[in-house]
């Protein structure tokens, strides 16, 4: 047993020394290209731009191994910076190293961009490059999202790339200002310059900034906030008109850049020369509200008050005004509520004697108006009207290819109107059908029906029909009316079934045509019941 544990150890210690007399292998140099940006963690391919506000700076970092000559090329108009930089430093000019040059040798530079890229002269946006020269003894590849083979030259392999950079300009702010009259306001910048505009008109600012390619804004004019690029206000309080400008970069994949302006020169709103006048129609709205607008702001009053300035009459008939008062949005519109219900039918008359005050002390003048009555449009003329193409409503109904029964034309007409033209072709009806038309048909609701219809010698007349119910009427041409000239037709549907779809069909009755439609429109029939 003593035996055989010597034999072990004497195995054991001569393992021992010949691990410890193995020679060391040092390893071998290689060569390998890597690098790597600030703006690298960006998703860009190596040969995609970078962007950059001017007067910041972009790390580059060459990662590779065995080198022969290295150097980073840069732009006259940049600078070399001292790293590290702390990402809350503002102003890098502490940073630069003077009498840097363009060229670096150091793995890491850090390049600061003074100046925005210039425009090309067809107006197309200019690059700055920065360059990465290597060379090695072996052949070296960089691999990521695109792959670059290095070049054999002189008995090196060269890999050489430009990091192309535009540099974005500090946003700058421009507008235009105009009046109605489109006089200009083009030394907006001066604060002694004074630009007036007459109360109620309207005054026009577009956003004309295109240094440092901002692409958003926001207005902000006499207290109110708007987006959009050309903003049109009505001067609505005397005295000066304050206006604020921001352009700012909004794009995401862009440096963010703004810059905010006031206008400094006085936009004064005066008192109007003109009449304070009537500036609309007097309409109705869904409401029974009847509406109208004032090219000016009127002075508050009471409801009593303005009663006195105000009379109606519907049907010829004197009516009581239950209500009059400004629109909460619009202080140039007057609301105006009767005292008894009004129809779609009635003729509304409202009659103003004038002398109400304006905020700027003028008077309204007097009109006597009828009131635009409100209705409720399932189907208006130009919907209507047969183009021929995919947006058109009408078919020839039973009509196919395999068995053609009916055409349908355009035709215009001697006052330059188009009208749909039917004629037959075979067996079948001749009919016009506009089920791609379709509109909602409400329970206890009236409809009004009206079109112009033509028809030949000898026809029998014409059915109204309406699709998906069960509705129709017959009128006669022959009985009523002479044939070859263009007769008014009105009808009116009351539905009394449940709610459905529906839509127009007019048929010919009898003969072979032709037979023409025009100025089809459906709409609700809110009509003053009779006594």
């Amino acid at each position: 047993m003593k035996k055989l544990k010597y034999i072990i150890g004497i195995l054991l210690l001569i393992n021992l020394i010949g691990c410890s007399q193995k020679e060391y292998i040092a390893p071998t140099e290689f060569s390998d290209v890597k690098w790597y940006t600030s703006k690298s963690n960006n998703n860009f391919t190596f040969s995609d731009t970078m962007f950059i506000g001017v007067n910041n700076f972009i790390a580059f970092t060459d990662l590779s191994r065995g080198t022969i000559e290295h150097n980073w090329y840069v732009p006259e108009s940049a600078k070399f910076l001292e790293g590290p930089i702390s990402n809350k430093v503002v102003d890098y000019t502490p940073y630069i190293i003077n009498d840097a040059g363009l060229v670096s040798s150091k793995p890491t530079v850090n390049v600061l961009f003074t100046s925005a890229s210039p425009k090309k002269e067809n107006g197309e946006d200019s690059i700055f490059t920065v360059k990465l020269y290597n060379s090695f003894r072996d052949s070296v590849s960089f691999t990521g999202f695109d792959t670059l083979e290095a070049d054999y030259i002189n008995g090196l392999w060269v890999i050489e790339n430009d990091f192309k950079v535009k540099v974005f300009d500090s946003v700058e702010v421009d507008m235009t200002i105009a009046n109605e009259a489109g006089e200009t306001f083009d030394n907006f910048r001066d604060s002694t310059a004074v630009f007036e505009v007459e109360f109620g008109e309207k005054i026009t600012f577009t956003d004309i900034s295109t240094v440092g390619d901002p692409d958003a804004r926001t207005w902000k004019i006499a207290g109110k906030e708007y987006t959009d690029e050309t903003v049109t206000v009505t001067t609505s309080s005397l005295g000066r008109m304050n206006v604020i400008l921001t352009a700012r970069r909004e794009n995401p994949i862009l440096p963010r850049g703004s810059k905010q302006y006031t206008v400094e020169g006085k936009i004064m709103v005066v008192p109007s020369s003109k009449p304070f006048s009537l500036t609309s129609t007097v309409d109705e709205l869904e409401d029974q509200t009847i509406q109208f607008i004032y090219n000016g702001l009127f002075k508050d009053f009471t409801s009593e008050e303005a009663k006195n300035f105000f009379s109606a009459t519907v049907n010829g008939n004197d009516v009581e005004i239950d209500f009059i008062g400004r629109d909460e949005s619009n202080k140039a519109m007057i609301n105006i509520k009767l005292s008894e219900t009004i129809y779609s039918n009635d003729v509304v008359v409202i009659k103003h004697n004038g002398g109400m005050k304006a905020t700027d002390d003028r008077e309204s003048g007097a009109f006597e108006e009828t009131v635009n009555m409100h209705e409720v449009v399932l189907l208006d003329k130009e919907t209507t009207k047969f183009t021929n193409d995919e947006s058109d409503i009408w078919i020839t109904a039973a009509n196919t290819i395999a068995n053609p029964n009916a055409s349908i034309t355009v035709g215009t007409d001697e006052d330059g109107s188009t009208y749909m033209r039917l004629e037959k072709l075979g067996a079948g009806p001749l009919q016009l059908e506009g089920r791609n038309g379709l509109f909602n048909l409400e329970q206890g609701k009236k409809y009004l029906i009206k079109f112009k219809i033509w028809a030949s010698a000898g026809s029998g007349g014409y059915k109204l029909y309406m699709v998906d119910d069960r509705w129709h009427e017959n009128k006669w041409l022959a009985q009523d009316h002479p044939a070859e000239q263009w007769v008014d037709a009105e009808y009116i549907y009351e539905k009394t079934s449940a709610d459905k779809q529906g839509a127009l069909l007019i048929m010919n009755l009898g003969g072979v045509g032709p037979f023409k439609v025009k100025d089809i429109t459906v709409r609700e029939a809110d009509i003053r019941p009779l006594d």
